[in-house]
């Protein structure tokens, strides 16, 4: 069963002002797929409507088959992990306090962590290399450490669907590299990956599959050897594109200046 699918899906923060538009989309068990568009686009609006947090204003959204709005919000918190962008935390809490909110859809109203939870969201703080982060006061770390702790939180729910905005935000490159893997090993175990971002050959490398956004609408969608090409590229980004099949057939894009630039601002 389609693990996500919107059919003709609107939507936006105020009425008759939408920030999405006509959006039918499906995502698939097993793969990656990368939302890529400018910023305004309305990626991390499609990756809040997907989460079940923002309602369309029109059309409908399906987990599992069943429309979003239909499953209890525990239920649909069991097989959904969502990171937002920019989380700043506001309290005092350990590395490891915050990962273990990651469970809390499988708690009892009145219950503590037991110790597998725990087991849990230490394998989480390790798969992201945030073991030595454990302790530490998550307001003190800086924005790439916080960045994979609140990744860890999400992996701590073991859920079926992962939707990530901006996953690769104030990461480094080896930790950019180390976040990517870890989407591909989820893949493998049949986990539903959705993630936006701006860096294209990342995604480009990452992803199995590609939706392009562009001012709320799909401008493309599909495999990514098929939908990351020098003119959907060029289009999206409103720059020159040179898309170069590596040897493995996946595609290598680089990004050069507007035309009217790169021409010296000559017509």
């Amino acid at each position: 069963m389609t693990p996500l699918e919107l059919r003709a899906v609107f939507a936006g923060y105020a009425r008759g002002k939408d920030v999405l538009r006509d959006v039918s989309l499906t995502f698939a068990e097993g793969r990656v797929a990368a939302l890529l568009g400018e910023n305004g686009s309305g990626k991390s609006t499609l990756l809040k409507v997907l989460a079940g947090l923002l309602p369309p204003s029109r059309g409908t959204v399906l987990l599992r088959g069943r429309p979003i709005s239909e499953v209890p919000r525990r239920e649909a918190a069991r097989q959904l992990g969502y990171l937002p962008q920019g989380f700043e935390p506001f309290f005092p809490a350990t590395a490891l306090d915050v990962v273990l909110l990651g469970r809390t859809p499988f708690l009892g109203a009145f219950s503590t962590p037991s110790r597998r939870d725990v087991a849990i969201a230490r394998a989480a703080l390790e798969e992201v290399d945030a073991a030595g982060l454990e302790e530490r006061d998550v307001r003190s770390l800086s924005g790439g450490e916080r960045q994979r702790v609140y990744l860890a939180r999400a992996l701590a729910g073991e859920p079926r669907v992962l939707l990530l905005d901006e996953p690769t935000a104030s990461l480094d490159p080896r930790h950019r590299f180390l976040v990517l893997d870890v989407l591909r090993r989820l893949a493998t175990r049949g986990v539903c990956c959705v993630f936006s971002t701006h860096e294209v050959d990342l995604a480009a490398r990452t992803a199995d599959d590609a939706v392009l956004l562009a001012r709320g609408a799909v401008l493309g969608a599909g495999p990514v050897r098929q939908s990351v090409t020098e003119r959907s590229i060029s289009e999206l980004f409103g720059v020159a594109a040179c898309v170069t099949p590596l040897a493995d057939g996946t595609p290598l894009v680089t990004l050069g200046a507007p035309p009217a630039v790169r021409d010296g601002g000559r017509g």
